[in-house]
């Protein structure tokens, strides 16, 4: 009976863990959806708060640190831009946009940024 509580407790702490990670998730895209609008609007900075915000609640979004990347290269720190658009290859190998952004900044042919996905 005692394996059976123990059983129990472990399964509903999955669970507790499970609905914490979706919640934090949800959260995060939520911020990087504000920050979509924010980048559109051509308001950089609070752009980059929201980002960050999805960070702390999600280290591991490659869209964040491509979105990330996205907005330094806006802001005109190139150096910054590149780091977070490798991080965000690192992430997600197949994340061909940010691979496309990468191969075009090392043309010297990448006038603006769009990759910004929803």
């Amino acid at each position: 009976e005692q394996h059976s509580k123990f059983l129990e407790d472990s399964l509903k702490a999955v669970r507790l863990n499970s609905t914490v990670s979706e919640q934090k998730m949800n959260n995060a895209m939520r911020h990087l959806s504000r920050s979509l609008r924010y980048f559109y609007s051509g308001n950089y900075r609070a752009s980059l708060q929201e980002v960050e915000s999805a960070l702390e609640l999600n280290p591991n979004l490659a869209l964040a640190y491509a979105r990330r990347g996205s907005i330094y290269y806006k802001l005109g720190d190139v150096q910054r831009a590149t780091i977070n658009w490798n991080l965000a290859l690192r992430m997600d190998p197949e994340y061909d946009d940010v691979r496309n952004v990468l191969k075009a900044l090392h043309e010297n042919r990448l006038k603006s940024t769009t990759l910004i996905e929803d």
